[in-house]
């Protein structure tokens, strides 16, 4: 009976990998970022649970950022995720929808992104644009 019900369960996927309900178990909390849920997956029939972790995000993050603007990267290079929010306004826009978000660059190609700035705003943050192309 067991097998049987573990193989209707969705499927887990933490940072891009799939792992097992122990795994889950034992993911700590605090550091999940997003949580995507999928029904009816092709690859997964009985769904996909997708997990992205602040971890994740900001190593994801960075590895993009370098690769695009390095003169940029070492200014955010050591910051925390905390760290980052609380120095930068982020904003990341793709066509007509802007996102607040770094999750949103986890499946992003660095080749989609056009162009990242900082610039000084009027509060005491300053703002991290992100700018990508209409190609996807």
């Amino acid at each position: 009976p067991t097998k049987l019900v573990d193989s209707l369960r969705p499927t887990y996927i933490v940072d891009g990998q799939v792992k097992d309900s122990i795994e889950i178990k034992n993911l700590d909390p605090s550091t999940i970022e997003q949580v995507d849920v999928t029904k009816d997956d092709i690859k997964y029939p009985h769904g996909v649970i997708n997990i992205i972790t602040r971890p994740y995000a900001l190593s994801t993050f960075r590895l993009k950022v370098k690769k695009v603007a390095p003169q940029i990267y070492r200014k955010i290079e050591f910051l925390s995720y905390k760290k980052l929010y609380q120095k930068y306004c982020i904003k990341i826009i793709d066509g007509e929808k802007t996102y607040d978000n770094i999750t949103y660059l986890v499946d992003i190609k660095p080749e989609r992104i056009k162009e990242i700035t900082i610039t000084r705003r009027k509060e005491a943050k300053k703002s991290l644009q992100i700018i990508l192309t209409s190609q996807k």
